[in-house]
C-alpha cells in the first residue's frame, strides 16, 4: 500500500468517526429530550401503615359507647333529648382526639362546630318531624366540616366548591378504601404494646360473663332492676342495638383513624391540579348559555302581557288575570328552573377551558352572569307569587320552607357572581355559614306555632275566609294553642271540628301524659323518658291541661268520652274481669256503677 493510499484510508476513517461521533451526540439529546418529556414510570407508593397509640386505642374502644348512645338514644327514641346528649359527647370526644396544636384550624372550622351543636339542640326542643330531620342532617354536614378541617384533611381551598369533594369522598369514600390500612394499624400497635391486646382481650372476655350476671343482677335487685328496664325495654331490644353498633362501629373507626392516620382521602384524584378536568371548548359552552339565554329573553318578552294591554293577546283566552290565579301558579316551578341554572353555571366554569392567561373567556363571564341575573329575577318573581299565595290561602310549612330555601338560592347566586368576576374570592365558607344560620333561624322560630298563629289570627281579621282545621290538625304539638283559641269561635262549625280534633289529639297522643286529681281536674303528669324528652310536646301537655279545667262538668264528660279507659283505677278484685261489661266508672265520685 503506497503513501497515498494510507491517507486516504485515514482520512475516510477520520470522516467515519466524525460521523459517529454526531450519531451518538444526536441519540445522547434524544434520549435526554424523552427523558425531559416522558418521565419514567414511578413505582406504586406505599402507604405508610401508623401504628395506633394508647390514645387512639382508648378512642376506637369509646366509639362503641358513642355507637351505642346514638342507637339507643336517638334512633330507637324517635330523635328527641337523646340526639342531643349523643351528638354532644360525640363532639366533645372528637376534638379531645383530633386536638393537635400543630395543625392549623381555621376560624371557618370552629363556626360550623359551633353551629353544629346548636343545630342538635332542635331535635330536643321541637316536634315537626320535617324540620327535626332537616336539623339532624344539617348537623352531621356541619359536624363532617368540623371534622375535616380539626383534622388538618381538607386537601384543597376551604374556600372553593372542591371542599364538598373532600367532605363526600371523606364519608363515602375514605372509610371504606382504608379499612384495610386501619386494621394494619390496629395489628402493628398490638405488636408494639402487648398491655394494649390483653386489655381488649379483657374486654371481648368479658361480654359474654355480662349476659349471664346482668339478668341475675336484675332478679336479686329492684333498683337495679328498674335502672334496666328504663334503660333496656327488651332482649331483643338489646339484639337489635348490637347489631346496629357492630355495623356502625367499624365505619366510625375507620372513618375517625383514617383521618387521624392522614391517609388517603379518596379525593386526591378527582381534585388534582394535574387532573385534566377542562375538555369543553370555549365555543362549546358560549353556545349552550347562548341558546338558554335566548330561550330566557323570549320568557321575559312574553312577560309584558301583564304590564301593557298591547301585548295581552300573549295571554291565553279566557285567563283570568287576578292576584289569586297569578299566585298559584309558578313559584314551584322557578324554584326547580334555578336550581337547573346554578347547576349548569357550575358545571360550566368546571369543565370548560381557560384561556393562554388561565381566564375565563368574557363572552363566557356575560352569559354565565346574564343567567344568575335571571335566576335572581325569577326568585323575586316567585317570592312576589309566594307572598301573594300566602295572602289569599294560608300559611303552610312547604310554602316556608321552599321560601326558606329560594333565600338560600339567592345568597348563593350573589357569591356566584362574585366568583364570576373575582374567582379568587372564597365563596364557599360564606355560603354555607350563611345559609346554616338561616335555617338555624328557620328551625328555633318553631314554624309550626308560626303557621298555626298567622292563619287564625287572619282568619279572625277576615282577611282568610276559613281556616284550615283539618291542616292545624297534622301539625307538630306546637298548634294546641291555637286550636284551643278556636273552640269559642262564632263559627260553631269552626268550634266544634276544634274541639273534635282537640280530642282527637288527647286520645292518641296526650292522654299517657295526663291524670286526673280529686277535684276531676286535669294535671300535667309529663314524665317521659329523657331519651324521648321533647319541650314542645311539655308544653303542649300544660296548654291541654289548662284548657281542659276551663270547661264545665258537661264539656268535661264529652271530652273525656274518648279517654274513659285511660282513667279508670284498678277494678276491685272480684271485678277484674266483668266491670268493663257491667260497671261503668263515675267520673264525678271516682267509683264504679252496676249497669244492671
Amino acid at each position: 500500500m503506497n503513501d497515498n493510499e494510507i491517507l486516504k484510508n485515514s482520512e475516510n476513517l477520520k470522516e467515519k468517526q466524525i460521523i459517529e461521533n454526531n450519531l451518538n451526540e444526536n441519540d445522547i439529546s434524544v434520549k435526554s429530550a424523552s427523558t425531559y418529556y416522558v418521565p419514567p414510570i414511578k413505582a406504586k407508593e406505599k402507604i405508610k401503615i401508623v401504628p395506633m397509640t394508647k390514645k387512639d386505642t382508648i378512642f376506637m374502644m369509646l366509639l362503641f359507647v358513642i355507637s351505642f348512645l346514638f342507637v339507643d338514644f336517638a334512633f330507637l327514641n324517635n330523635f328527641n333529648l337523646g340526639f342531643t346528649i349523643s351528638f354532644f359527647a360525640l363532639f366533645i370526644f372528637t376534638t379531645a382526639y383530633f386536638f393537635n396544636n400543630k395543625i392549623k384550624v381555621t376560624i371557618f372550622t370552629y363556626i360550623s362546630g359551633i353551629l353544629s351543636l346548636v343545630s342538635a339542640l332542635a331535635p330536643a326542643m321541637f316536634t315537626s318531624y320535617s324540620i327535626k330531620s332537616i336539623t339532624v342532617l344539617l348537623s352531621a354536614f356541619l359536624f363532617t366540616v368540623y371534622t375535616c378541617g380539626i383534622s388538618g384533611t381538607f386537601k384543597n381551598n376551604e374556600g372553593s366548591f372542591r371542599i364538598i369533594v373532600d367532605m363526600i369522598s371523606g364519608i363515602f369514600i375514605s372509610p371504606f378504601i382504608n379499612i384495610v390500612n386501619v386494621v394494619k394499624s390496629f395489628k402493628s400497635s398490638l405488636t408494639k404494646n402487648k398491655k394494649s391486646f390483653d386489655a381488649v382481650i379483657g374486654v371481648i372476655i368479658a361480654i359474654p360473663i355480662l349476659f349471664i350476671i346482668v339478668p341475675l343482677l336484675v332478679k336479686s335487685d329492684a333498683a337495679f332492676a328498674g335502672l334496666i328496664d328504663k334503660l333496656v325495654l327488651s332482649f331483643r331490644d338489646v339484639i337489635m342495638e348490637c347489631f346496629f353498633v357492630v355495623i356502625i362501629t367499624p365505619y366510625l373507626i375507620a372513618y375517625f383513624y383514617s383521618k387521624k392516620a392522614k391517609y388517603k382521602v379518596g379525593s386526591e384524584i378527582i381534585t388534582s391540579k394535574k387532573s385534566n378536568t377542562r375538555f369543553i371548548t370555549s365555543s362549546i359552552s358560549v353556545s349552550f348559555l347562548t341558546v338558554i339565554s335566548i330561550t330566557y329573553l323570549v320568557y321575559l318578552f312574553s312577560q309584558l302581557a301583564y304590564f301593557f294591554s298591547a301585548f295581552s293577546g300573549i295571554l291565553p283566552e279566557g285567563y283570568e288575570f287576578s292576584a289569586s290565579v297569578f299566585a298559584r301558579r309558578g313559584f314551584y316551578e322557578m324554584f326547580v328552573i334555578c336550581l337547573i341554572n346554578i347547576a349548569v353555571i357550575s358545571v360550566v366554569n368546571i369543565f370548560t377551558k381557560r384561556t393562554e392567561q388561565n381566564k375565563v373567556s368574557i363572552p363566557l363571564k356575560v352569559l354565565e352572569c346574564f343567567i344568575s341575573l335571571f335566576s335572581v329575577l325569577l326568585l323575586i318573581i316567585a317570592m312576589s307569587k309566594m307572598k301573594l299565595n300566602i295572602e289569599h290561602f294560608g300559611l303552610s310549612k312547604a310554602r316556608l320552607i321552599v321560601a326558606l330555601v329560594e333565600c338560600m338560592l339567592f345568597v348563593i347566586l350573589v357569591f356566584l357572581i362574585v366568583h364570576i368576576f373575582l374567582p379568587k374570592v372564597n365563596y364557599m365558607q360564606p355560603i354555607i355559614i350563611i345559609c346554616s344560620l338561616m335555617f338555624l333561624v328557620f328551625s328555633f322560630a318553631n314554624v309550626d306555632a308560626q303557621i298555626a298563629k298567622y292563619n287564625v289570627e287572619m282568619y279572625k281579621k277576615g282577611e282568610l275566609q276559613t281556616v284550615d282545621i283539618s291542616y292545624l290538625n297534622i301539625l307538630s304539638d306546637s298548634s294546641i294553642p291555637y286550636l284551643v283559641e278556636l273552640t269559642d269561635d262564632k263559627n260553631e262549625d269552626v268550634a266544634s271540628t276544634a274541639k273534635s280534633v282537640l280530642r282527637d289529639k288527647y286520645e292518641y297522643s296526650y292522654r299517657t301524659y295526663m291524670t286526673l286529681n280529686d277535684n276531676n281536674e286535669m294535671e300535667d303528669d309529663y314524665r317521659e323518658d329523657f331519651r324521648k324528652y321533647n319541650h314542645e310536646r311539655k308544653r303542649a301537655c300544660m296548654y291541654l291541661a289548662e284548657y281542659y279545667n276551663s270547661l264545665n262538668k258537661d264539656e268535661k264528660m264529652q271530652f273525656l268520652d274518648f279517654g274513659k279507659s285511660y282513667f279508670k283505677p284498678i277494678a276491685p278484685p272480684q271485678y277484674e274481669y266483668e266491670f268493663n261489661d257491667d260497671y261503668n266508672y263515675n267520673y264525678y265520685n271516682n267509683s264504679y256503677e252496676s249497669l244492671q
